[in-house]
């Protein structure tokens, strides 16, 4: 940001910043600028977290699948569009952090359908999905999978529709859709 800033407002605008002058011009900078910055540095932000976050999880020698997950996790951009795209088609939508977080979630909810995304932290959707097939009060809600690995098998053997990354997202829109309507009938 500092760099979008020294560019409309010299290399010393940090310096002036007591004059009353440069806050106004500080507003004038372009807001699509400054939004562009703010979006680079949120993402280098996310990519250095995520690889000390994978290195402090090999140095305390965690299994391969959690790092992998870690490495894979959804960061909060994506989940932002998939939520977006499904509230822009009328859907309500509530989000958690984790496998364990959604198990929780549905101990008192039951929501019309669950995306799921196979490779979450602390429990794999594998998991999650296994638990919830298992669970009575669970095992009726349907799922739509949106992964970065392939897991054909499951969706032939279970009936369950798979989203591969990168996908479009209207294509998980007409999933939900498309689960919410079987779920209906």
């Amino acid at each position: 940001m500092w760099q979008v800033y020294a560019r409309h407002l010299g290399a010393d605008w940090n310096e002036r910043a007591s004059e009353p002058g440069i806050w106004d011009a500080i507003e004038n900078v372009d807001g699509g600028e400054r939004w562009e910055a703010h979006q680079t540095l949120k993402a280098r932000l996310i990519t250095f977290t995520r690889r000390r976050v994978v290195r402090q999880a090999e140095r305390r020698g965690e299994p391969a699948s959690g790092i992998a997950a870690l490495r894979s996790a959804p960061g909060p951009d994506a989940r932002a569009l998939y939520c977006s795209a499904l509230e822009r088609s009328g859907h309500t939508v509530v989000t958690v952090e984790d496998g364990f977080a959604a198990l929780q979630y549905l101990e008192s909810a039951r929501p019309k359908v669950i995306v799921l995304d196979m490779i979450v932290p602390r429990l794999s959707g594998r998991d999650v999905l296994r638990q919830l097939r298992a669970n009575p009060e669970t095992r009726q809600i349907p799922v739509v999978i949106i992964t970065g690995s392939d897991v054909s098998n499951l969706s032939e053997r279970a009936g369950i529709p798979v989203l591969q990354k990168p996908f479009a997202l209207s294509l998980l829109v007409d999933a939900v859709d498309s689960a919410v309507r079987r779920a209906s009938v």
